[in-house]
């Protein structure tokens, strides 16, 4: 594996924990705070997961297609990190 790659690695996995750490710093703030109870969010997270899932899956299924897929991915942001 080359250095390039090793740095790319490394900085993909300093991303992931970093969004990790914020992630559970915010879902510890809503949940102490009472503006959701935990069931409500695991319920909200898995119906997100869910929908992604068949979203995700749709595309991989009509990825030979020449398809349009600005529905598919409408509200997902791909620039660069913080800059959404």
């Amino acid at each position: 594996m080359s250095l390039i790659s090793k740095k790319v690695i490394q900085n993909l996995n300093n991303r992931i924990l970093t969004q990790s750490i914020i992630m559970q710093n915010l879902v510890d703030i809503i949940l102490e705070n009472g503006l959701i109870s935990e069931e409500d969010l695991e319920q909200r997270i898995k119906k997100d997961v869910d929908e992604l899932t068949k979203t995700l899956d749709s595309l991989q299924k009509n990825s030979s297609d020449d398809t349009n897929y600005s529905e598919e991915l409408e509200g997902f942001y791909f620039g660069p990190v913080g800059e959404a």
